[in-house]
């Protein structure tokens, strides 16, 4: 038998499946009309707004950790950064 949490879990998993799938095509569309340094600020600029309007106060908590006063934790911070904006770029550009 399957319970009411088996049921919710697989339709969202279905769900996210959905909206991962479509971002290919939404993304080719877009590629189309903007270079790939163009979408890949509006796609991050995006995401950043819809994250910190919905869960400002997660964002805080996680500043909160984040800053160490390190300048470690700060480049770290940086490294990562830029090694999502490269590899974003290369997957765009091909």
């Amino acid at each position: 038998m399957t319970s009411r949490h088996s049921v919710a879990a697989t339709v969202a998993l279905l769900a996210a499946t959905l909206v991962w799938g479509s971002t290919f095509l939404v993304t080719k569309a877009s590629l189309a009309d903007l270079n790939p340094s163009s979408f890949l600020l509006w796609r991050f600029g995006v995401a950043a707004i819809v994250l910190v309007a919905t869960g400002y106060r997660r964002v805080l908590a996680l500043t909160a950790v984040l800053n160490t006063g390190r300048p470690s934790g700060s480049v770290l911070r940086g490294l990562i950064g830029l090694m999502l904006v490269t590899s974003g770029m290369f997957q765009n550009f091909t």
